[in-house]
C-alpha cells in the first residue's frame, strides 16, 4: 500500500513488557476476543448471551443498555469477512494511527462507532433497528485515508485508493439493498458521512457553502429587520401626522386616551434624541 507515512506522530497505548502496543493492534485484539465469544455461544446454544450486547435502539431507549452503542461492533462469526475486516482495520487503522496521533485516532475510530447507534436511538419508538459487526465502522477508516491521502493507490489494482472506495462503496449499497438490510444500509451511509466530515476538519477545511448560506441567511435576517423598523417609524411618522392634524383642528381635548399617550411617548422620545 502507498499510504503510509514516512514520519509517525502517534505514541503507543501501552507497553507489554518492552513491546509497544498500538491502538490498532488492541483494537484487533478486541475484536478477537469478540470472536470467540460469539463462536462460544452459538456452539453452547446460547446464542441469547449475545443479546445484550447486540445494539437495539429500543433496548438502549427503554432498557438504558447504552454500552451497546459499543459493544456491537466486536460480536463477529468466524469466517472470511472477519479476516478480510481485520486486513482492513490494520492496513488503514494503522496510517490513520500515524498520521492522526493516538488520541485523535481512537476520537476518530469511536466517533464512527456511536455516531449511527445514537441517532438511532432518537428514533427507537418509530424505528426499531438492530445492528452487530464493524464494517461500516472499517468503511469509514477506507474513506478517511482516501481522503487525506488522495495520491494513494491499491497496488495490486493499479487504481487510486478513492477509486477503490467508490466502487466499495456501491457494492455495499447494492449488497445491503439487494438483501433488505436497511438498517445497515442507513448506518453504512451515516458513518461514510461522518468519515468524511471529520476528515474535512483534520484538513483544516472549511464548508465555504455553509458559511455563504449562513451568511446569506443572516443578511436576509438583518435586512428584513431593517424593512419592519424602516416601515414602522413611517406608520409611526404617519400617526402622529394625523394626531397633530387633529389638535390643530379640534384641540388637545379631541384626543383620545390612545392618542394622548403615543403623543407623549412620541414627545419623550424626541427630547431623548435631541438630549444625545
Amino acid at each position: 500500500m502507498a499510504w503510509v507515512p514516512e514520519h509517525s506522530s502517534s505514541k503507543p497505548l501501552f507497553h507489554v513488557g518492552e513491546r509497544p502496543i498500538s491502538a490498532t493492534f488492541f483494537l484487533i485484539g478486541l475484536h478477537v476476543v469478540g470472536l470467540l465469544f460469539t463462536t462460544l455461544a452459538y456452539s453452547l446454544g446460547h446464542s441469547n448471551w449475545m443479546i445484550p450486547f447486540i445494539f437495539s435502539n429500543q433496548q438502549v431507549f427503554e432498557q438504558k443498555y447504552i454500552w451497546q452503542w459499543l459493544t456491537y461492533i466486536f460480536l463477529n462469526t468466524p469466517t472470511f469477512t472477519f479476516l478480510f475486516d481485520m486486513f482492513i482495520l490494520y492496513s488503514f487503522g494503522k496510517p490513520l494511527e500515524e498520521s492522526l496521533g493516538l488520541k485523535r485516532f481512537l476520537a476518530f475510530y469511536f466517533a464512527l462507532v456511536v455516531t449511527g447507534p445514537i441517532l438511532f436511538t432518537l428514533i427507537a419508538p418509530w424505528y426499531p433497528m438492530q445492528l452487530e459487526g464493524a464494517l461500516a465502522v472499517h468503511f469509514g477508516l477506507v474513506v478517511a485515508v482516501a481522503f487525506l491521502f488522495p495520491d494513494s493507490q491499491v497496488f495490486f489494482f493499479q487504481i487510486s485508493l478513492r477509486v477503490m472506495m467508490w466502487i466499495l462503496f456501491g457494492l455495499y449499497t447494492l449488497q445491503f439493498l439487494a438483501t433488505q438490510k436497511h438498517a445497515l444500509l442507513f448506518n453504512f451511509w451515516l458513518t461514510t458521512t461522518a468519515a468524511w466530515i471529520a476528515v474535512r476538519f483534520f484538513q483544516g477545511e472549511s464548508f465555504e457553502w455553509f458559511s455563504d448560506l449562513r451568511t446569506k441567511f443572516y443578511a436576509k435576517k438583518h435586512q428584513i429587520q431593517v424593512v419592519k423598523q424602516i416601515e414602522k417609524g413611517r406608520a409611526e411618522v404617519t400617526h402622529l401626522d394625523a394626531v397633530l392634524e387633529k389638535i390643530s383642528k379640534s384641540g388637545m381635548k379631541s384626543l383620545s386616551e390612545e392618542e394622548r399617550i403615543f403623543l407623549e411617548k412620541a414627545r419623550q422620545e424626541l427630547l431623548k434624541k435631541e438630549s444625545r
